[in-house]
């Protein structure tokens, strides 16, 4: 009797079955995983570009020789666009202010980050804001906090902290970015989702 090598239909069928599910199963989990890494990176630039504005006052970045000492920082809002850079004048006596970053001469620009970021909350001193700006002034790049009218914060209250939840629209997946308005300390805390 002559036996044949080789499968028969059913079990190539089950096989390829068997293939198809675990590959929906991996591009699923990749699928996941991305948009996970993707609001990671988004959370993480908008760490960094405050840790960059900050440095930028410290340092006395200026673009020209002429030009003046910066204050630096970030608007952030619940509006598009979400996050943008401020540059303004630094101005140590100004009529009858000292010590002041120049809101009037404010410059703003758009902070390229991850396209879909979203922000979805913004809580101020335990009151949720629409927007906040974050400012450091020269030379020790003391942190100055405002809303959207760059009206700057007289004193900080004891509820010292900024809260900022990134997210990709659509998704209930978010990352928190922490700021501490007295000492300027930015940091993205890690919540077990």
């Amino acid at each position: 009797m002559l036996r044949r090598k080789g499968f028969t239909l059913v079990e190539m069928l089950i096989v390829i079955a068997i293939m198809a599910i675990l590959v929906f199963v991996a591009i699923s989990s990749f699928t996941a995983a991305r948009r996970s890494a993707k609001l990671d990176i988004a959370a993480d630039s908008i760490v960094s570009e405050i840790r960059a504005m900050r440095s930028a006052t410290k340092v006395g970045r200026v673009e020209n020789v002429d030009d003046k000492v910066k204050c630096y920082g970030l608007l952030i809002s619940k509006e598009e666009p979400y996050v943008r850079r401020m540059e303004m004048d630094y101005a140590s006596i100004k009529g009858n202010e000292a010590d002041i970053c120049d809101a009037s001469t404010v410059d703003y620009s758009v902070f390229e980050s991850i396209e879909d970021l979203e922000i979805s909350e913004i809580e101020k001193f335990e009151t949720d804001v629409n927007d906040v700006a974050i400012v450091f002034k020269p030379p020790f790049g003391d942190g100055l906090v405002a809303g959207k009218n760059l009206v700057f914060e007289d004193s900080i209250p004891s509820e010292k902290e900024i809260y900022i939840n990134v997210s990709i629209p659509n998704r209930d997946e978010t990352r928190i970015i922490k700021y501490n308005a007295l000492n300027g300390n930015v940091e993205r805390l890690y919540v077990q989702q």
